[in-house]
């Protein structure tokens, strides 16, 4: 999610805005199963299998499909390209089984929705937020290890709990 905090941090992720390439790797972070898996940050690393985030077929405006594997947790978490900049939120698994007729065919894997950040931005920029950074001048490709501590940073675990009223 995108949030907007009252306190200073010098930590923040940038939106990357430049278009989508097919097959770019990505990377997921999250708190994925957090009860099974423990409270610790997950990184996953995955490619982009549709270069496209307008509506085509099932596929609603906006979102993108990629091959990155998530849990429960993992929703509204980023998605960062290899310089470790926004490329998008993730917003679940498709379960083809579900929404797919048998007639259309069918998938080995569910891949993961993700909202993109150009139409974040887009967002952003139509209801005059100015809560955002877009990445300017050269772009240095990071290690896995160095997306993970920066994630480390930036991505903060968000619960939703469940109270008595009484």
């Amino acid at each position: 999610a995108v949030m907007k905090v009252d306190a200073q941090s010098p930590y923040f992720v940038k939106f990357e805005p430049r278009s989508y390439d097919l097959g770019e790797t990505l990377y997921a972070a999250g708190y994925p199963l957090s009860k099974r898996m423990g409270d610790d940050l997950k990184l996953t690393k995955g490619m982009l299998m549709s270069a496209r985030d307008d509506e085509r077929g099932w596929i609603p405006k906006g979102f993108l499909l990629t091959d990155i594997p998530v849990g429960s947790g993992n929703s509204g978490g980023p998605i960062f390209s290899e310089s470790g900049m926004l490329r998008g939120l993730v917003a679940g698994i498709w379960f083809w089984s579900e929404d797919i007729p048998e007639e259309a065919g069918q998938m080995s894997d569910n891949p993961t929705a993700a909202v993109s950040g150009l139409e974040i931005i887009k967002y952003l920029d139509s209801h005059q937020a100015g809560l955002y950074t877009i990445r300017t001048g050269d772009v240095k490709i990071l290690k896995s290890t160095e997306i993970a501590k920066f994630a480390e940073k930036v991505t903060v675990k968000v619960e939703c709990i469940e109270y008595d009223k009484r």
